[in-house]
């Protein structure tokens, strides 16, 4: 099977897993222009996993702007969770990737202010997600990692609008 259109950012990957189906990437639909605008150039630049950046004690703040739920076992969980947060993300990379290709830095979390939302998505169900701030210190280890996160989304139903994340450094 051949997957015809895929991302600047993707262009060091040969081909996508999905559900044990291996999807070729055959061209490149979106690469730097001066037709982007300049924070779509940014990010591009800021995602490349090779360019990595490598920093120690930097203060950064995820911002969680849309109801984000996290999968904890086989349960839900609608709270900020270390364990859960580096987890979903790593899964996410395996699902995409097939593989980790940006491993979890070291960091601590220094304080966290969120609250339940709910999330309408009609017609399936109602979800109950947290939206807020999350502030780490990101003690040693790469950028590329947390920018990712704005890309990427976390938890479930991303591509519905869920587990969108806003990064600040």
């Amino acid at each position: 099977m051949r997957f015809f259109n895929i991302g600047y950012i993707f262009s060091h990957i040969d081909y996508f897993k999905i559900k044990n189906k291996k999807l070729e990437i055959e061209n490149v639909l979106i690469k730097k222009s001066k037709n982007l605008p300049a924070l779509v150039n940014k990010m591009i630049d800021n995602l490349d996993y090779q360019k990595s950046q490598l920093v120690k004690d930097k203060k950064v703040i995820l911002d969680f702007k849309t109801p984000t739920l996290i999968r904890q076992g086989k349960n839900y969980i609608n709270y900020f969770d270390k364990q859960s947060f580096d987890g979903s993300f790593l899964k996410k990379q395996k699902e995409i990737f097939g593989r980790e290709i940006m491993p979890c830095p070291k960091y601590q979390i220094i304080y966290i202010k969120t609250l339940t939302k709910k999330y309408d998505l009609s017609p399936f169900n109602q979800f109950f997600g947290f939206v807020g701030q999350v502030k780490i210190n990101l003690q040693e280890g790469d950028l590329t990692y947390f920018k990712a996160l704005s890309f990427f989304g976390l938890g479930i139903k991303t591509t519905m609008g869920m587990g969108q994340v806003l990064v600040d450094f």
